[in-house]
């Protein structure tokens, strides 16, 4: 899921493009668990004093703004900050914190796939190619992990899973390319031909959207398939079944 994109401002210094005003509008209603007091907005694409007074509201009192401007520009913190709220309202719906990774595609080199946390798509994921579960050299089995959080070393906040079979030290953790990997997970907002952008953001987006919800237990779930190309099978097993599921 990426940060939704509005061509102009909106708000009370904005251009206040009808879709770009209705986007700010969804954003705003996603968030007013933040917003006590703050009533829904109608979603009609019209700027007006109600919306104008919501973004002012979401400025000062998330944002702890001194001296908001009550407009929301594109690519900026504020949009960023209400996108973030939209999808912690969601997850803290659910009151849980369990991460998918849903394995999408495979290469020789890298297998990339999505990061949900309570069904809500959150970034992307990129993993080493399935090599039979060797220690730094393959992603870890399909299946469900007990996780904790670690906040030691150089590697700053990140997720560790538990109970890999085999394996230890499992993590999620920023990284951008196959050779930072050592059997664990990357995550980044972007994603490319066997690499991610913008990992740096996606961590702390999982790091904010945690805290949010109370420091729960956590739990990873690993889903989806791979493929494994010829060139990967071991000798003695080509011709055999290779997709991995």
């Amino acid at each position: 899921m990426a940060i939704p994109k509005i061509q102009a401002s909106v708000g009370k210094s904005g251009h206040n493009i009808p879709k770009d005003v209705e986007i700010i509008q969804k954003l705003i209603n996603r968030s007013l668990r933040f917003l006590p007091g703050v009533s829904k907005l109608p979603e009609d694409k019209q700027i007006g004093p109600k919306t104008i007074s919501a973004i002012e509201e979401f400025q000062k009192r998330i944002m702890g703004l001194a001296n908001p401007d009550s407009t929301v520009d594109p690519g900026k913190s504020t949009l960023k900050q209400m996108w973030i709220h939209s999808i912690a309202e969601g997850i803290l719906t659910k009151g849980l914190f369990h991460l998918e990774i849903q394995r999408k595609k495979s290469s020789t080199k890298s297998v990339t796939g999505n990061l949900l946390i309570n069904g809500e798509e959150i970034c992307h994921t990129l993993e080493l190619p399935w090599f039979w579960n060797r220690k730094s050299a393959s992603c870890v089995p399909f299946g469900e992990y007990n996780s904790t959080i670690r906040t030691d070393g150089t590697r700053g906040w990140r997720i560790q899973l538990g109970g890999v079979p085999g394996r230890s030290f499992v993590q999620i953790h920023i990284g951008n390319y196959p050779h930072q990997i050592e059997g664990c997970v990357l995550v980044g907002m972007g994603i490319g031909t066997d690499k991610l952008t913008n990992s740096g953001d996606a961590m702390k987006l999982l790091q904010v959207l945690f805290k949010k919800t109370g420091k729960p237990a956590i739990r990873v779930k690993i889903t989806g398939a791979m493929q494994l190309p010829p060139e990967m099978t071991p000798p003695g097993m080509l011709g055999s079944k290779q997709m991995i599921a």
